[in-house]
């Protein structure tokens, strides 16, 4: 009850408050007493009750109840005592904006008291109605409705006119909180308000007052309303029923009176058909105001209209009567008498979009200045209904989606030039949805650059000359690859700035793109000498001067080019043989197996089709130990075998052997003299990658440690390729592959797991902070703080370094920044991480999404925010990773809960089906119906087993809560976090999900994605193609009972997704800057596999994209993307009916709601048939 009987007070005194008000403003003084009489019952009985503190809990309630029966003196006394609880009673777990409502509400209160029993007077009345104008509040109806009571009070006691004072003080308030209904996700409550509000505004304008601002406000709050209920609509597909159930009609006839009443105001009001008014007072406000309220009805209207969901009728009274009048109205508006006849809607809302732009800056710069009016303060916050950076975004959203689909140049340029100028306005103002879409700025201009020779960049530098050079930090590296695209007009001016207040930031992605094109002919040049000369054969000779200029302000932090330099003596000397990538996936990561013949009849049954499924990111790692010799023999006997369309962008070729060695072996040329003085190259300067001869850093620097491999690992080199590697002239290519595994089998690796620093480098393990030249801390973010502030500097390094066992062997070092906090960073030599640290980025925009997306649930329910982590490359084969403390993967986790003997039962059984299956790998039907029939039995088998050993479960309960309590807040942010985690990943196509690639973060019990290497759908191109969009495998679905997908994960999904989909506009500008980018993906392999372009798989994968963010089946985006390379095959029409059947499709590209698309999604993500046909590495039965 104690839950229930506040709400009951609380609705019980708004309803009291409401009728006193309307009392007043209708003068009808015998109106409905029932609802004061039944709150007077309960709070009366609430004082004569045993209930303990009643007095104290509800003292606001009770003074407010002390103001209805007129005892002012109780209510004073009622007041303090309010005060008094609130501050006792103060939590910071509780709501922000709760606890500011508590709070405004008793200042309120407390004011109006001072003022009515002191020396009440008409001016000190009206004071206090301006303070409260004045007042940013949080804006909401129990706020609202309580001032009005007030008003109302010293109305009736004489001291404010009814038409003068309190009804303009009703019209303000209750606008500005129907504004606040639409922003909120509620705009059939500010509907509701606003169709009452507009009687009061027409008595208004009856009785002479002064009613432009008001109109115009109420206008624009009715529109944004309706465009909320339109939005909320197409993210929740509510159009059953075809165009004439009752939802649309209603939809229809509110986006119709929409238009009506924002055409009719021109008609009324000159100041609207004027050109824009700069800096003309409150002129500048109504424009604007009407400016983007017109444009986004029209453009509301118009999808509504070409989404074919307008009414006959509707579509009669549109043409017949709306829009002549229309018509007529926009030819008198300045600048709009040329509107396109063929195509009026849309190019009416770009005409007012324009205008809105135009005077966006100005409204901003006036909405800051506060020597304005009080009374205007109120008008001028209701009639922006958008403020001004919102209303850009929403130009920008209009132009970006037209942009790529326009008919002709022309009109591509328009809409690229409006887009441009409503982004950078935006970020001048500081808005960060205005900086996410840069990226998509600068790829507009770029291209806009280089395909027109009569290009102006004056707009795009102007409106970028004074934003500050942090803004750009999320897009340093776009920056510097725009010249080599042709727009160094562009971006020279921003680079110069940015390589003046953070150097070493831009220093790091610099030198990534200036070694992106490094090969393996070492010679005494510098990197960036070797980068210029590259341009120039690469006829980018534009580009030289900004490259050297920058080179020139960078090159003054030589102890960050020295520190760079010096990890790179944290690889083995080996690393640039190591041509094979890991097999953890196709191995799942299993327990080292007790049988030898077994691991070696599976590795040879999955290396010809399977070997390529493998993750990017190194060796195999089984329980922390390095994989078993027998898999390092097996490897290059199969190189050959392997899937050419898989081939060079999935063996990870940033080493000498496959990058290099082979290639010459295979070319026309028998000579092989380059290959030779590569091979000696590699000899004199240790085996280091990116020896720069202007670094201090050199081989003889190196620790004593790795001196010594070098010098056993030139021994064996001059022994099976001569003291000079003449023998590389006469081997063929199988000689060679066998030198190479002799010299990889003899060369061991005894190094503990915990290593040394000056083993490896002398200069690291004697590092000192030094005054002059400070290094700052890698993968620091810069924002609006880093200016004029210290960022954090590396103090020393930790001796102690950790080597991790997986084919690479990356180093785990610890360094000390000057705060104080020791951090970890994984250095990961022989690997590109730029597409893991642009799928970081759009991770972070993905949480920006869904932070603020308000209109998601009709509850206001806030979805849960994936947790990222830095990601900072430093050349284009070598980054280092934000090492996660208190971490351990899923896949650890899971299988450290298991007994030894469900381990070997577990491994048994996986075994045997990964086995069967390898006889028929890349045939969906292995073989014959009844073979797939029986293998998805086995699954099956192996999968409930699975589920009975509650793994996840079993391994929170005994090795990580500490009571009942913190199990179920650990379970409660593992499901929650997961189906965060499950909606972004699918939305952005990021496969090789296995269960390596999550950690779990033991203290809160969160789970962290890791392992971006294949993304954007990529994965189904491959032979084995991953069949399920999402991981929710037995063990998983295990932890989510009783309550099962549709509990707390199907609801967190559903927001999760619904929020993205709300904020598609933004997310997908975000992407298409990203799959733009051909530095981090080789789309040419991919793209092979469908017989397309690179354009054109770049474009199917931003439609696939495009797709899921609009609500279009899971199943039926799988069935089209996988036909595009295996429709052909006889296996392909049974794919198809298990993927409708078991998702009850029908087929069609029909929208669905949020709900129904995240049920298909657990559906096809949980299907036996789908699961048993994973391929083996997926470990789909864990």
């Amino acid at each position: 009850m104690e839950s229930v009987i506040p709400q009951i007070i609380h609705a019980r005194l708004h309803q009291c408050l409401l009728n006193e008000v309307n009392k007043v403003i209708t003068s009808n003084s015998s109106s409905d007493t029932d609802a004061l009489d039944r709150f007077c019952r309960i709070m009366e009985s609430g004082l004569r009750s045993a209930w303990q503190n009643f007095e104290t809990k509800f003292a606001y309630e009770l003074a407010v109840f002390s103001l209805l029966c007129g005892d002012l003196s109780r209510a004073q006394l009622r007041c303090k005592s309010a005060f008094k609880e609130l501050v006792q009673t103060w939590s910071s777990e509780e709501c922000r904006n709760t606890l500011l409502q508590k709070t405004q509400l008793l200042i309120e209160l407390k004011e109006f008291l001072e003022v009515f029993t002191g020396e009440l007077d008409a001016q000190a009345a009206l004071n206090l109605s301006h303070t409260w104008q004045e007042r940013c509040s949080v804006v909401s109806e129990e706020l609202t409705t309580s001032r009005l009571f007030y008003l109302s009070k010293m109305a009736v006691a004489g001291h404010l006119s009814l038409k003068e004072q309190l009804l303009p003080a009703v019209i303000d308030f209750r606008l500005e909180c129907s504004n606040e209904f639409s922003r909120s996700g509620n705009p059939r409550r500010a509907i509701n308000q606003l169709t009452s509000l507009h009687k009061l505004i027409q008595a208004l304008e009856q009785a002479g007052d002064d009613i432009e601002y008001r109109r115009l406000a109420w206008c624009s709050a009715f529109s944004r309303a309706w465009i909320s209920v339109y939005s909320q609509n197409k993210i929740f597909c509510f159009f059953p029923g075809g165009k004439n159930n009752n939802f649309l009609v209603d939809l229809e006839d509110g986006l119709l009176r929409c238009l009506s009443s924002t055409s009719h105001c021109i008609e009324i009001y000159g100041s609207l058909r004027q050109p824009p008014s700069m800096g003309i007072g409150d002129a500048e406000f109504t424009q604007f105001s009407h400016a983007i309220s017109t444009a986004q009805i029209l453009s509301a209207f118009y999808d509504f209209k070409t989404s074919d969901y307008l009414s006959d009728l509707g579509l009669r009274r549109y043409v017949t009567s709306l829009q002549p009048s229309m018509k007529t109205a926009f030819s008198q508006v300045h600048g709009l008498g040329e509107v396109d006849d063929g195509n009026f809607l849309e190019s009416s809302a770009f005409s007012f979009f324009k205008r809105c732009v135009d005077m966006a800056m100005g409204v901003w710069l006036a909405s800051k200045d506060s020597s304005s009016l009080t009374e205007k303060a109120i008008y001028r916050r209701n009639l922006l209904v958008y403020t001004p950076d919102e209303a850009l975004l929403e130009v920008a959203n209009f132009c970006n989606e037209r942009i790529d689909n326009a008919e002709d140049k022309g009109k591509r340029d328009v809409y690229g030039d409006t887009f441009t100028r409503s982004v950078l306005t935006a970020m001048r103002m500081g808005a960060e949805g205005g900086r996410i879409r840069f990226g998509r700025v600068l790829q507009v201009e770029v291209a806009r650059c280089k395909s027109n020779t009569n290009y102006n960049s004056d707009v795009f530098c102007e409106l970028t000359k004074d934003l500050s050079p942090w803004m750009f930090s999320q897009w340093f590296d776009r920056l510097l690859n725009a010249p080599l695209e042709g727009g160094t007009c562009l971006v020279a001016g921003i680079l110069r700035r940015i390589a003046q207040q953070f150097s070493q930031v831009l220093a790091l992605p610099f030198r990534v793109l200036v070694t992106s094109g490094y090969g393996w002919k070492h010679d005494k040049r510098s990197l960036v000498e070797r980068f210029i000369t590259r341009l120039i054969e690469d006829e980018k000779g534009e580009s030289i001067s900004i490259f050297i200029e920058l080179s020139g302000m960078l090159s003054k932090h030589m102890r960050l080019n020295r520190l760079l330099g010096e990890l790179e003596y944290l690889d083995d000397p080996d690393i640039v043989f190591k041509s094979k990538p890991s097999l953890a996936t196709q191995l799942g990561e299993w327990d080292i197996m007790e049988n030898y013949e077994e691991s070696k009849l599976l590795l040879k049954r999955h290396m010809v089709t399977d070997y390529a499924n493998v993750r990017r990111t190194g060796g195999l790692e089984i329980r922390g130990l390095p994989v078993i010799p027998a898999v390092s023999e097996l490897v290059p006997n199969c190189m050959m075998l392997i899937d050419p369309c898989r081939d060079s962008a999935l063996l990870e070729k940033k080493d000498w052997v496959s990058n290099y060695a082979r290639k010459s072996f295979r070319s026309d040329s028998p000579d092989r003299t380059d290959l030779i003085a590569s091979c000696n190259s590699l000899l004199e300067y240790g085996f280091l990658r990116l020896y720069d001869a202007v670094s201090p850093a050199t081989p003889a620097n190196a620790g004593l440690g790795r001196q010594r491999a070098v010098q056993k690992l030139s021994d064996l080199v001059h022994k099976e390729f001569g003291h000079d590697c003449e023998a590389l002239q006469s081997v063929t290519l199988a000689d060679f592959d066998s030198a190479i595994q002799k010299i990889l089998s003899t060369y061991t690796q005894n190094d503990p797991k915990i290593s040394s620093v000056n083993h490896f480098s002398q200069w690291l393990a004697n590092f000192s902070p030094d005054e002059q030249d400070p290094l700052i801390m890698l993968g620091q973010c810069v924002g609006p703080s880093s200016e004029g502030q210290v960022a954090v500097t590396i103090e020393r390094v930790d001796p102690n370094i950790k080597c991790l066992p997986s084919l690479r062997r990356p180093k785990l070092v610890r360094l000390l920044g000057n705060d104080g906090y020791w951090r970890g960073w994984l250095v990961k030599g022989g690997e590109d991480l730029r597409q893991d640290a642009s799928i970081q980025r759009l991770l972070n925009f993905a949480n920006y999404a869904i932070a603020s997306a308000t209109t998601t649930t009709s509850t206001g329910a806030s979805a849960e925010p994936l947790r990222t982590y830095a990601v900072v490359p430093v050349s284009s084969t070598r980054g280092l990773i934000q090492w996660l403390s208190s971490t351990t993967t899923l896949f650890t986790f899971a299988t450290n809960a298991m007994t030894v003997q469900e381990s070997a039962h577990y491994s048994s059984e996986r075994s045997e089906l990964a086995a069967k299956a390898a006889d028929h790998s890349g045939d969906f039907l292995w073989g014959s119906e009844a073979d797939s029939a029986s293998m998805v039995s086995q699954f099956t088998e192996l999968e409930n087993f699975v589920f009975s050993l509650r793994l996840l479960r079993r391994g929170l309960r005994n090795s990580v809560a500490t009571s009942a309590e913190h199990f179920f807040a650990l379970r409660y942010r593992f499901i929650s976090s997961h189906a965060a985690i499950c909606a972004v990943h699918f939305v952005l196509g990021v496969g090789d999900r296995h269960m390596g690639n999550f950690l779990l973060d033991v203290s809160t019990g969160s789970l962290v994605g890791i392992d971006f290497g294949f993304a954007f759908g990529v994965t189904l191109s491959f032979p084995t193609p991953e069949y399920v969009p999402i991981r929710l495998t037995a063990s998983l679905r295990e932890l989510l009972e009783p309550s099962g997908p549709a509990g707390l994960f199907g609801s967190t999904l559903y927001r999760t997704l619904a929020s993205l989909r709300h904020h598609s506009s933004l997310f997908l500008s975000t992407i298409q800057a990203t799959c733009i980018d051909k530095s981090s993906t080789d789309w040419s392999v991919f793209s092979e596999c469908y017989h397309q372009s690179e354009e054109e798989y770049r474009h199917c994968r931003l439609s696939l994209l495009r797709r899921k963010l609009s609500g279009h089946c899971p199943a039926e985006l799988l069935i089209e993307d996988l036909r595009g390379r295996f429709g052909a095959n006889n296996w392909f029409a049974h794919f198809e009916v298990i993927a409708r059947t078991t998702v009850a499709s029908t087929g069609g590209s029909v929208n669905l709601p949020p709900v129904e698309q995240v049920r298909r999604l657990v559906c096809l993500s949980t299907c036996p048939e789908l699961l048993a046909r994973m391929h083996a590495g997926w470990s789909a039965a864990l």
